[in-house]
């Protein structure tokens, strides 16, 4: 772990400071999948599956009782994916049920957090998390709640400024099952489509939706790929790069050395056929 440690994620029983280089937690080699949030949790494999373990202080008041080193959570060892959030984290087990791990506590009271289940039903493949709104698929389905100011939950919808949706919302109604993975990210959403499209919603202050504007979308709009975002003209396929002549002064090749022959004279025997050459104008002999 590295980076800023004023929450104790970097996991070595400190908080404060910084971490500028990259430091082991703990001696185990067993991690399967961790995430960071403002504290972190992780997976480690098991004889029988996965535990879920976490570290780090959630809270922002000084006096807490985050652990600062890897601590298991309960002792099930049936655990899929984990994905740490704001104040929350939540995680994928058994048959896919989809369980909260500090969702039964207000923000900011000291009581130790306590997995609960969140969502009916079961399996749900994947979930990601944000800080303040997070996304579940399963079976094609894909469901958003939480935080939905800039429109990220996707419901045709924009709230007030800290006002959530509560009750997960199924995004492109109830016959829409072609969701092939989300992704969560700070006030917009980004999901694949089972034909390979990517569609995202939410703000899109820094062009970050693709779709060639500015403006908040408050349900899915298509990506339209790199090329959008940056605005710039498809470039021309590289060639090969061209053979330049070279620069260098040419060295003369080495000559016979020739003579002038004096006006009158004939150089050789003359012409075939034994006719003398003509005369009257200086020729060049070789010697």
């Amino acid at each position: 772990m590295l980076g800023n440690n004023y929450r104790g994620v970097i996991g070595d029983g400190t908080k404060g400071g910084e971490q500028l280089s990259p430091k082991q937690v703990g001696t185990d080699d067993d991690w399967m999948t961790i995430s960071t949030g403002r504290f972190v949790a992780g997976l480690r494999a098991t004889r029988d599956g996965n535990a879920l373990w976490y570290w780090g202080d959630e809270f922002d008041e000084p006096l807490t009782i985050g652990p600062l080193r890897p601590t298991q959570v309960g002792t099930d060892e049936d655990w899929q994916d984990v994905t740490a959030a704001s104040e929350r984290q939540y995680g994928l087990r058994g048959k896919g049920d989809l369980w909260c791990f500090g969702c039964n506590r207000p923000i900011g009271r000291r009581n130790s957090p306590r997995m609960s289940r969140f969502l009916p039903g079961t399996g749900y493949e994947s979930v990601s998390a944000a800080s303040y709104h997070r996304c579940a698929l399963r079976s094609g389905e894909l469901w958003c709640w939480g935080r939905n100011h800039k429109g990220q939950i996707g419901n045709g919808e924009k709230s007030g400024e800290w006002e959530h949706v509560k009750a997960p919302y199924r995004v492109g109604g109830d016959k829409d099952d072609a969701w092939r993975n989300v992704s969560a990210g700070k006030d917009h959403t980004c999901g694949l489509r089972s034909d390979g499209s990517l569609r995202c919603w939410g703000s899109n202050e820094h062009g970050q939706l693709g779709d060639g504007t500015k403006e908040d979308r408050k349900t899915p709009v298509y990506h339209r790929g790199p090329r959008a975002i940056e605005g710039r003209r498809r470039r021309k396929p590289l060639r090969p790069p061209r053979k330049r002549k070279s620069r260098l002064p040419k060295i003369p090749s080495p000559r016979r050395s020739r003579a002038r022959a004096p006006a009158g004279a004939s150089c050789g025997s003359g012409r075939p056929g034994g006719r003398p050459r003509r005369t009257g104008r200086p020729r060049t002999c070789r010697s």
